[in-house]
């Protein structure tokens, strides 16, 4: 029980340092035009590719990222 709670203390303290802003720091998660404005940003700094990388399971997410690219 000691050891299950020391686990939970350490996971409370890690998740308090991940914010909605981390998140859309550190992934491409927003809104269309958050997203499209993003894309835009990487063209205008001289990136030419972007890779998305699917999560084992969610493989259909390709079709999400197919019709995003294809609105941009």
């Amino acid at each position: 029980l000691r050891i299950f709670t020391l686990l939970i203390n350490r996971l409370i303290i890690l998740l308090s340092f991940v914010t909605p802003d981390l998140i859309r720091m550190a992934t491409f998660t927003g809104t269309f035009e958050e997203l499209r404005d993003r894309v835009a940003m990487l063209r205008d700094a001289g990136y030419r590719q972007l890779a998305f990388q699917l999560v084992p399971g969610h493989e259909d997410a390709i079709d999400d990222w197919a019709r995003f690219v294809e609105r941009i």
